[in-house]
């Protein structure tokens, strides 16, 4: 997962945060095994 989140960041120089899709304003849908803000400090390091 890291080295996807650097290689979308390496294309998508504009991406500043990291959500998944149970983040989004009006989706109901709960991952408790897999929380993506977690890896916000891959774009914070770059």
């Amino acid at each position: 997962m890291k080295h996807l989140i650097l290689d979308l960041h390496h294309r998508f120089p504009g991406i500043r945060t990291i959500l998944g899709h149970r983040d989004l304003p009006g989706v109901q849908k709960a991952c408790p095994c897999f929380d993506a803000t977690k890896l916000q400090y891959l774009l914070d390091a770059s």
